[in-house]
C-alpha cells in the first residue's frame, strides 16, 4: 500500500553537498527549520521545550535499504538497517534531536542538524524529558564492540585521548560524509551517493559506495 507525505517545511544547513553524521552543537553555520506559512501558527509554545525532535525525508538518497547496514565508524560492523542510523532504509524518514535556540515567526532556528541544505521537512515533535530520556537506555550492539566507549567517541564526531603505553595524545579522528554524485556508464548519465571518510592523522581517505550497482557497496581507496 502507497503511502503519500507532503513536505511541511524546508531545512536551511550550510551543508550543500555533504553533511557530517554527527555535527557538534557548537558547529559553524546557521541552522534553520522553515515551516510553510500555512504551518506557522502549530509552533506556539515550541519555544517552550529545550530539544525538538525534527522527522525529514532523505531527498536526495537514490536508492533504498538491502536490510543490512555497515555504520562507517565501526570498523566493519554489519547489522541490519533497524539497529543502524543509516540514510539508506525502506522509507527514506530521517529523525534527528536538536536544540531549540529561538523561534521567529515560521523559522525555527537549532543546534546543527546532520541533513544537506535544502531538506524536505516532515514533522516536528517536542522533545519531553518525562518520557523521552529513558534512564534504562543502553547502546545496544554497540557496547559488544571490542572498544565501546572508543566508538561512541567516533560515532559523536568528537576529538579525544587515546592512552599509549606510558602517556596520553590526543587524537583527531576522520569523520564521514554522505555526497551525492552525477556519473556516466555506458554513455547513461546517473546519480549516486557515496561515504567520503576523511583521515585527518594523514591516513588514508576512502570512499564507500552506498547506491550505484555498479558499486555493490564495498568501500574502495581513491587518490587524493
Amino acid at each position: 500500500m502507497a503511502i503519500e507525505f507532503e513536505k511541511i517545511g524546508t531545512i536551511k544547513t550550510p551543508y550543500t553537498d555533504w553533511a557530517p553524521q554527527h555535527p557538534l552543537e557548537s558547529g559553524q553555520g546557521e541552522f534553520v527549520i522553515e515551516l510553510d506559512e500555512e504551518f506557522q501558527e502549530g509552533l506556539q509554545d515550541l519555544d517552550s521545550f529545550a530539544y525538538v525532535h525534527v522527522l525529514f525525508h532523505f531527498d536526495r538518497s537514490v536508492s533504498k535499504s538491502d536490510c543490512l547496514s555497515r555504520p562507517p565508524w565501526a570498523r566493519g560492523q554489519q547489522v541490519g538497517v533497524f539497529a543502524a542510523r543509516s540514510p539508506r532504509r525502506p522509507n527514506l524518514i530521517g529523525l534527528s534531536v536538536v536544540r531549540v535556540i529561538r523561534i521567529e515567526g515560521n523559522q525555527v532556528f537549532t543546534s546543527p542538524l546532520d541533513v544537506l541544505d535544502g531538506t524536505p521537512l516532515l514533522d516536528l515533535k517536542p522533545y519531553i524529558k518525562a518520557t523521552d530520556a529513558k534512564d534504562d537506555a543502553n547502546n545496544g550492539w554497540i557496547e559488544t564492540l571490542g572498544d565501546a566507549e572508543h566508538m561512541l567517541q567516533h560515532l559523536r564526531g568528537v576529538a579525544h585521548d587515546h592512552g599509549d603505553g606510558d602517556h596520553e595524545h590526543t587524537h583527531h579522528h576522520g569523520h564521514d560524509h554522505v555526497h551525492v554524485h552525477e556519473h556516466a556508464h555506458g554513455g547513461e548519465r546517473h546519480t549516486h551517493e557515496h561515504r567520503h571518510h576523511h583521515d585527518h592523522d594523514g591516513g588514508e581517505q576512502h570512499h564507500d559506495h552506498l547506491d550505484d550497482p555498479e558499486h555493490p557497496g564495498e568501500p574502495h581507496d581513491h587518490e587524493h
